[in-house]
Protein backbone atom coordinates (compact mmCIF):
# COMPACT_ATOMS: atom_id res chain seq x y z
CA UNK A 1 0.00 0.00 0.00
CA UNK A 2 1.35 2.96 -1.45
CA UNK A 3 1.35 6.56 1.06
CA UNK A 4 -1.78 8.13 -0.15
CA UNK A 5 -0.65 11.60 0.81
CA UNK A 6 -3.49 12.32 3.06
CA UNK A 7 -3.15 15.35 5.49
CA UNK A 8 -3.25 15.05 9.01
CA UNK A 9 -5.31 11.42 7.54
CA UNK A 10 -5.69 8.58 10.67
CA UNK A 11 -6.23 4.69 9.38
CA UNK A 12 -5.50 1.40 10.30
CA UNK A 13 -3.07 -0.72 8.66
CA UNK A 14 -3.41 -4.67 9.03
CA UNK A 15 -0.28 -6.62 8.57
CA UNK A 16 0.27 -10.41 9.57
CA UNK A 17 -0.43 -10.23 13.06
CA UNK A 18 -1.71 -6.76 14.41
CA UNK A 19 -3.74 -3.73 13.24
CA UNK A 20 -1.43 -0.30 13.10
CA UNK A 21 -3.17 2.92 13.61
CA UNK A 22 -1.49 5.32 11.18
CA UNK A 23 -1.80 9.08 10.95
CA UNK A 24 -0.30 10.83 7.75
CA UNK A 25 0.81 14.72 7.90
CA UNK A 26 1.77 16.30 4.99
CA UNK A 27 1.64 15.37 1.41
CA UNK A 28 3.98 13.08 -0.58
CA UNK A 29 5.64 9.76 -0.90
CA UNK A 30 8.35 8.47 1.37
CA UNK A 31 8.01 9.77 4.72
CA UNK A 32 9.39 10.08 7.72
CA UNK A 33 8.36 7.68 9.65
CA UNK A 34 8.29 8.09 13.60
CA UNK A 35 8.03 5.70 16.29
CA UNK A 36 7.01 6.96 20.13
CA UNK A 37 8.23 6.42 22.93
CA UNK A 38 6.62 5.16 26.27
CA UNK A 39 6.15 2.19 26.07
CA UNK A 40 2.55 2.26 26.78
CA UNK A 41 1.71 5.75 25.35
CA UNK A 42 0.37 6.49 21.63
CA UNK A 43 1.96 8.78 19.08
CA UNK A 44 -0.02 11.80 20.30
CA UNK A 45 2.32 13.72 22.55
CA UNK A 46 4.53 13.85 18.82
CA UNK A 47 2.30 15.70 16.64
CA UNK A 48 2.82 19.28 17.75
CA UNK A 49 6.82 19.64 16.35
CA UNK A 50 5.77 17.28 12.87
CA UNK A 51 2.97 19.09 12.03
CA UNK A 52 5.35 22.23 11.43
CA UNK A 53 7.78 19.57 9.95
CA UNK A 54 4.73 18.22 7.16
CA UNK A 55 4.66 21.88 5.78
CA UNK A 56 8.14 20.58 3.96
CA UNK A 57 7.78 16.65 3.98
CA UNK A 58 5.68 13.52 4.51
CA UNK A 59 5.55 12.88 8.09
CA UNK A 60 3.90 8.76 9.37
CA UNK A 61 2.97 8.42 13.06
CA UNK A 62 2.06 5.12 14.34
CA UNK A 63 0.90 3.49 17.57
CA UNK A 64 3.01 0.21 17.92
CA UNK A 65 1.54 -2.67 19.12
CA UNK A 66 -0.40 -2.68 22.88
CA UNK A 67 -0.77 0.81 22.06
CA UNK A 68 -3.36 4.02 21.55
CA UNK A 69 -5.60 2.66 18.63
CA UNK A 70 -3.32 -0.55 17.30
CA UNK A 71 -4.19 -4.19 18.08
CA UNK A 72 -4.40 -4.87 21.82
CA UNK A 73 -3.73 -8.24 22.71
CA UNK A 74 -3.79 -8.56 26.55
CA UNK A 75 -1.19 -10.97 26.84
CA UNK A 76 2.32 -10.75 27.84
CA UNK A 77 4.29 -12.64 25.45
CA UNK A 78 3.32 -10.73 22.76
CA UNK A 79 5.09 -7.72 23.40
CA UNK A 80 9.23 -7.57 22.99
CA UNK A 81 11.05 -5.07 20.83
CA UNK A 82 11.79 -7.83 18.25
CA UNK A 83 7.99 -8.18 17.68
CA UNK A 84 7.37 -4.29 17.04
CA UNK A 85 10.71 -4.50 14.68
CA UNK A 86 8.92 -7.00 12.59
CA UNK A 87 5.91 -4.66 12.19
CA UNK A 88 8.01 -2.32 11.31
CA UNK A 89 9.37 -4.31 8.14
CA UNK A 90 5.95 -5.19 7.48
CA UNK A 91 4.95 -1.61 7.78
CA UNK A 92 7.35 -0.71 5.12
CA UNK A 93 6.53 -3.18 2.98
CA UNK A 94 3.40 -2.32 2.88
CA UNK A 95 3.82 1.56 1.95
CA UNK A 96 6.38 0.38 -0.82
CA UNK A 97 9.60 1.79 0.85
CA UNK A 98 12.59 -0.17 0.83
CA UNK A 99 14.16 2.51 2.12
CA UNK A 100 13.17 5.02 4.87
CA UNK A 101 14.09 7.72 6.68
CA UNK A 102 13.46 7.09 10.59
CA UNK A 103 13.23 8.54 13.37
CA UNK A 104 12.69 7.33 16.86
CA UNK A 105 11.97 9.12 20.43
CA UNK A 106 12.86 7.74 23.89
CA UNK A 107 11.62 3.31 23.87
CA UNK A 108 11.19 4.72 20.26
CA UNK A 109 14.55 4.61 19.51
CA UNK A 110 15.49 2.01 21.19
CA UNK A 111 13.07 0.08 18.88
CA UNK A 112 14.91 1.67 15.91
CA UNK A 113 18.31 0.46 17.17
CA UNK A 114 17.29 -2.85 17.11
CA UNK A 115 15.75 -1.98 13.71
CA UNK A 116 18.95 -0.81 12.23
CA UNK A 117 21.56 -3.52 13.57
CA UNK A 118 19.22 -6.04 12.06
CA UNK A 119 18.14 -4.37 8.78
CA UNK A 120 20.53 -1.71 7.81
CA UNK A 121 19.79 -1.87 4.07
CA UNK A 122 16.24 -0.66 5.38
CA UNK A 123 17.73 2.46 6.81
CA UNK A 124 18.20 6.16 4.60
CA UNK A 125 18.47 7.73 7.24
CA UNK A 126 17.99 7.56 11.46
CA UNK A 127 17.40 10.23 14.35
CA UNK A 128 17.36 9.26 17.49
CA UNK A 129 15.46 11.81 19.63
CA UNK A 130 15.83 11.62 23.96
CA UNK A 131 17.07 8.03 23.94
CA UNK A 132 19.80 5.54 24.88
CA UNK A 133 22.36 4.45 22.82
CA UNK A 134 23.57 1.85 25.29
CA UNK A 135 21.18 1.02 28.52
CA UNK A 136 23.64 0.57 31.10
CA UNK A 137 22.67 -0.66 34.78
CA UNK A 138 24.38 2.72 35.68
CA UNK A 139 23.55 5.35 33.69
CA UNK A 140 25.57 8.64 34.88
CA UNK A 141 23.25 11.52 34.80
CA UNK A 142 23.94 14.98 35.27
CA UNK A 143 21.24 16.73 37.44
CA UNK A 144 21.61 20.15 37.98
CA UNK A 145 21.55 22.31 41.64
CA UNK A 146 17.92 23.32 40.20
CA UNK A 147 16.60 20.13 40.01
CA UNK A 148 18.09 18.10 42.46
CA UNK A 149 15.15 18.18 44.86
CA UNK A 150 12.48 16.99 42.12
CA UNK A 151 13.00 13.03 42.49
CA UNK A 152 11.90 13.39 46.09
CA UNK A 153 9.05 15.14 45.25
CA UNK A 154 7.98 12.75 42.14
CA UNK A 155 6.68 8.92 42.92
CA UNK A 156 8.69 6.38 41.33
CA UNK A 157 7.66 4.07 39.10
CA UNK A 158 7.60 1.29 41.57
CA UNK A 159 5.56 4.08 43.84
CA UNK A 160 2.70 3.87 41.19
CA UNK A 161 2.54 1.03 40.02
CA UNK A 162 2.23 -0.52 43.56
CA UNK A 163 -1.32 0.79 43.92
CA UNK A 164 -3.84 -1.73 43.88
CA UNK A 165 -6.71 1.11 43.32
CA UNK A 166 -5.69 1.70 39.44
CA UNK A 167 -5.65 -0.04 36.41
CA UNK A 168 -2.87 -0.31 34.54
CA UNK A 169 -3.56 1.78 31.83
CA UNK A 170 -4.10 4.32 34.92
CA UNK A 171 -0.67 4.24 36.42
CA UNK A 172 0.64 4.35 33.08
CA UNK A 173 -1.32 7.88 32.90
CA UNK A 174 -0.59 8.91 36.35
CA UNK A 175 3.00 8.01 36.42
CA UNK A 176 3.27 10.17 32.92
CA UNK A 177 1.59 12.96 34.83
CA UNK A 178 3.14 12.86 38.10
CA UNK A 179 6.54 12.62 36.67
CA UNK A 180 6.54 15.71 34.10
CA UNK A 181 8.47 17.44 36.33
CA UNK A 182 11.23 15.11 35.40
CA UNK A 183 10.50 15.13 32.37
CA UNK A 184 10.33 18.75 31.02
CA UNK A 185 13.37 21.25 32.50
CA UNK A 186 11.67 24.60 32.54
CA UNK A 187 8.57 24.18 35.48
CA UNK A 188 6.93 27.00 33.47
CA UNK A 189 6.33 24.86 30.36
CA UNK A 190 4.44 21.84 32.36
CA UNK A 191 0.63 23.48 32.39
CA UNK A 192 1.16 23.47 28.87
CA UNK A 193 3.03 20.16 27.61
CA UNK A 194 0.48 18.12 30.51
CA UNK A 195 -2.15 19.64 28.20
CA UNK A 196 -0.94 17.86 25.46
CA UNK A 197 0.53 14.61 27.53
CA UNK A 198 -3.63 14.41 28.37
CA UNK A 199 -4.64 13.67 24.78
CA UNK A 200 -2.77 10.69 25.12
CA UNK A 201 -4.43 7.67 25.04
CA UNK A 202 -2.30 5.20 27.87
CA UNK A 203 -2.80 1.60 27.61
CA UNK A 204 -1.08 -0.96 30.18
CA UNK A 205 -0.08 -3.65 27.48
CA UNK A 206 3.72 -3.45 27.91
CA UNK A 207 3.12 -2.47 31.65
CA UNK A 208 1.47 -6.03 31.68
CA UNK A 209 4.97 -7.84 30.15
CA UNK A 210 7.44 -5.52 32.36
CA UNK A 211 5.33 -7.03 35.10
CA UNK A 212 6.05 -10.43 33.86
CA UNK A 213 9.36 -9.68 33.50
CA UNK A 214 9.51 -10.14 30.14
CA UNK A 215 11.41 -6.84 29.24
CA UNK A 216 14.85 -7.14 29.70
CA UNK A 217 17.19 -4.39 29.59
CA UNK A 218 19.16 -4.50 26.10
CA UNK A 219 23.27 -3.59 27.39
CA UNK A 220 24.62 -3.27 24.02
CA UNK A 221 26.39 0.02 23.22
CA UNK A 222 25.51 1.05 19.64
CA UNK A 223 27.71 3.73 19.48
CA UNK A 224 31.10 1.81 17.54
CA UNK A 225 28.51 0.28 16.01
CA UNK A 226 26.77 3.58 14.38
CA UNK A 227 29.59 5.20 13.76
CA UNK A 228 30.63 2.56 11.10
CA UNK A 229 27.65 2.58 9.21
CA UNK A 230 26.89 4.34 5.76
CA UNK A 231 23.65 5.85 6.93
CA UNK A 232 23.62 9.05 8.46
CA UNK A 233 22.50 9.91 12.08
CA UNK A 234 21.34 12.76 13.91
CA UNK A 235 21.14 12.48 17.54
CA UNK A 236 18.61 14.97 19.36
CA UNK A 237 18.56 15.20 23.38
CA UNK A 238 17.92 17.67 25.88
CA UNK A 239 20.73 19.14 28.09
CA UNK A 240 18.70 18.21 31.43
CA UNK A 241 17.34 15.02 30.25
CA UNK A 242 16.41 12.87 33.58
CA UNK A 243 15.45 9.84 32.14
CA UNK A 244 18.44 9.17 29.98
CA UNK A 245 21.77 10.57 29.68
CA UNK A 246 22.86 12.57 27.06
CA UNK A 247 24.79 10.44 24.87
CA UNK A 248 28.33 9.75 24.80
CA UNK A 249 29.13 10.30 20.92
CA UNK A 250 30.98 12.70 19.03
CA UNK A 251 30.06 14.37 15.39
CA UNK A 252 31.37 12.32 13.07
CA UNK A 253 31.39 11.29 9.27
CA UNK A 254 27.73 10.19 9.77
CA UNK A 255 27.10 11.81 12.87
CA UNK A 256 25.75 15.04 13.27
CA UNK A 257 24.91 15.60 17.61
CA UNK A 258 22.17 18.76 19.02
CA UNK A 259 22.17 18.95 22.42
CA UNK A 260 19.56 21.59 23.03
CA UNK A 261 20.49 23.73 26.10
CA UNK A 262 17.63 24.59 28.56
CA UNK A 263 15.82 21.33 27.95
CA UNK A 264 14.88 18.08 29.72
CA UNK A 265 13.53 14.41 28.23
CA UNK A 266 10.57 16.58 26.28
CA UNK A 267 13.44 18.61 24.28
CA UNK A 268 10.49 18.64 21.20
CA UNK A 269 7.81 20.32 23.42
CA UNK A 270 9.97 22.54 25.19
CA UNK A 271 11.70 23.93 22.15
CA UNK A 272 9.56 22.78 19.76
CA UNK A 273 10.48 25.55 16.71
CA UNK A 274 14.13 25.09 17.02
CA UNK A 275 14.32 21.19 17.18
CA UNK A 276 11.81 21.07 13.95
CA UNK A 277 14.43 23.43 12.27
CA UNK A 278 17.35 21.25 13.36
CA UNK A 279 15.58 18.02 11.99
CA UNK A 280 14.34 19.93 8.56
CA UNK A 281 18.15 20.90 8.07
CA UNK A 282 19.03 17.26 9.12
CA UNK A 283 16.14 16.12 6.11
CA UNK A 284 16.83 19.28 3.89
CA UNK A 285 20.73 17.86 3.72
CA UNK A 286 19.71 14.06 2.90
CA UNK A 287 17.34 14.90 0.47
CA UNK A 288 19.97 17.36 -1.35
CA UNK A 289 22.46 14.37 -1.07
CA UNK A 290 20.32 11.44 -2.62
CA UNK A 291 19.37 13.96 -5.36
CA UNK A 292 23.19 14.43 -6.08
CA UNK A 293 23.78 10.41 -5.86
CA UNK A 294 20.85 9.55 -8.46
CA UNK A 295 22.45 12.45 -10.30
CA UNK A 296 25.87 11.15 -10.01
CA UNK A 297 24.16 7.60 -11.51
Amino acid sequence: MMSTGKTNGREKVQLDEVELLVRRLGNGKNPLLVIHGGPDWDHHYLIPPFEMIADHYPVLLFDIRGCGGSTKFGIPEKYSIEQVVEDLVQLLDKEGISKAWLLGFSFGGRILLRFAKKYPHRVKALVLASTLLVDSPKREITISPEQQIRPDSTPSMQDVFASSDLSLAEKTKTLAIKQLPLNVYDLEKVGKIEKIVQNVDFSGEWGMAWQAGLLAPDHTNYTPWLMGQDFPVLVLHGQHDMCFPVPDIAQGKNIRVKIFEKCGHFAHLENPTQWSDILLDFLRAQSQEEGQQLADG
